[in-house]
């Protein structure tokens, strides 16, 4: 299987790390949340507030088994994503999961930044301790990934090599 999930809490840098993981394997760069902007021609905070998140969540489902069929792709999730469904386990089946942990203290920091606060829906309507409730939440789901990587203070870059070095190993024994 060659391809690659990449999971985390909003603001962790999935698509950001995705793209120079892409670039390096010379793979196709897939960000969820891009493909349901495109196919709805909505942004995600649109599709939250004019059909609610359980829609949004279904949108998330169908997007993600187009991908079933994909090879030497990289795909960038949306927070959620794992948590809904079996989200999780059919990411774990079809590819490698990789799960950038960010500390909660600089996430929050990142997304009370002004231009990530209006275009996350969950951030608008949650303060601080209802987003670290939400990030111990979703830990259980991103922690069953195959590799979990602390992000604090590496950058993009050595994220992506070890991203790189974890799936060539994985690759081996499968």
């Amino acid at each position: 299987m060659e391809k690659i999930y990449i999971i985390g809490f909003m603001g962790s840098g999935k698509t950001t790390v995705g793209k120079i993981l892409a670039k390096r394997l010379g793979w196709r760069f897939i960000d969820v949340d891009d493909v349901i902007e495109t196919r709805k021609g909505l942004s995600i905070k649109e599709i939250f507030n004019n059909f609610g998140e359980k829609y949004f969540r279904e949108l998330e489902k169908e997007v993600l088994l187009t991908f079933v069929d994909f090879q030497r792709v990289v795909v960038s999730v949306g927070g959620g994503l794992p948590v809904y469904f079996d989200n999780m386990e059919f990411m774990l089946e079809t590819g490698f999961v990789a799960y950038l942990e960010v500390d909660e203290d600089i996430l929050l920091d990142r997304l009370n930044q002004k231009n990530e606060k209006l275009k996350r829906p969950l951030v608008i309507r949650n303060d601080r301790d209802k987003l670290i409730n939400l990030l111990q939440e979703r830990k259980k789901f991103y922690e069953k990934a195959h590799i979990k990587i602390k992000c604090d203070v590496k950058r993009p870059s050595q994220i992506a090599k070890e991203i790189i070095e974890s799936f060539l190993l994985w690759k081996k024994s499968h």
